[in-house]
């Protein structure tokens, strides 16, 4: 979603939309695949995401536009 790559999903890792302390919406990664409502797949790092990709999501907006809502990144699940 971010670099536009194409891949295996064991290669890419879950984002979804959560609320935050502040009750707005967050990005959170999903890393067991277990939270509900709308995802995003961005390239993986190891275990996190990988920085090329997450920097061309964030400058298209692409995660906002994927998860429906505007999100900000948050802590990790």
């Amino acid at each position: 979603m971010g670099c536009g790559r194409v891949v295996e999903r064991t290669q890419l890792v879950r984002v979804t939309c959560r609320p935050g302390a502040d009750g707005r919406p967050q990005a959170v990664l999903d890393r067991e695949l277990r939270l509900g409502g709308r995802g995003a797949y961005l390239c993986r790092d190891g275990e996190a995401v990988a920085a090329p990709c997450l920097q061309q999501a964030e400058r298209r907006r692409a995660l906002s536009r994927a998860l429906r809502a505007p999100v900000g990144l948050g802590a990790s699940s």
